[in-house]
């Protein structure tokens, strides 16, 4: 066998194991890539699953919060209403004994006070209030 020939089957044995070599490193190139995305796939889902865990806690916390501030406010709100109405009838009650005093008192003043007396009163009531207009 020749020189020549020699060197053609060192390159071609040459040329075979680098094809091979160059197959098995695209296939660890893929099976690595293929690893690796799947880890990164699994980080991102276990960040993404920890930040929608922290929403849903801070959600919820918030919710709850507003529904105890408007129990409250309305629980609020029916005191004030109570307050008022018993104030309202509370006002009413004295403004009727004052006007039932008055009404007393008047009647009193008519039962003492004689009918010529009282009107002599009441027009010199009504000329006074005429001359300070």
């Amino acid at each position: 066998m020749g020189r020549r020939m020699r060197q053609r089957l060192a390159r071609a044995e040459f040329e075979k194991a680098r094809r091979h070599f160059k197959a098995a490193q695209r296939l660890q190139a893929r099976i690595r890539g293929f690893i690796q995305r799947r880890r990164v796939a699994l980080w991102q889902q276990r960040v993404v699953g920890a930040a929608v865990r922290i929403q849903r806690m801070f959600r919820g916390h918030r919710l709850r919060h507003e529904l105890w501030m408007r129990a409250a406010s309305e629980r609020a709100a029916h005191l004030q209403a109570a307050a008022r109405g018993f104030l309202v009838r509370n006002r009413r009650f004295h403004l009727l004994v004052k006007v039932i005093m008055l009404q007393r008192c008047y009647r009193a003043w008519l039962q003492r006070v004689p009918e010529v007396q009282r009107r002599g009163r009441i027009e010199e009531r009504r000329r006074q209030l005429q001359a300070e207009t």
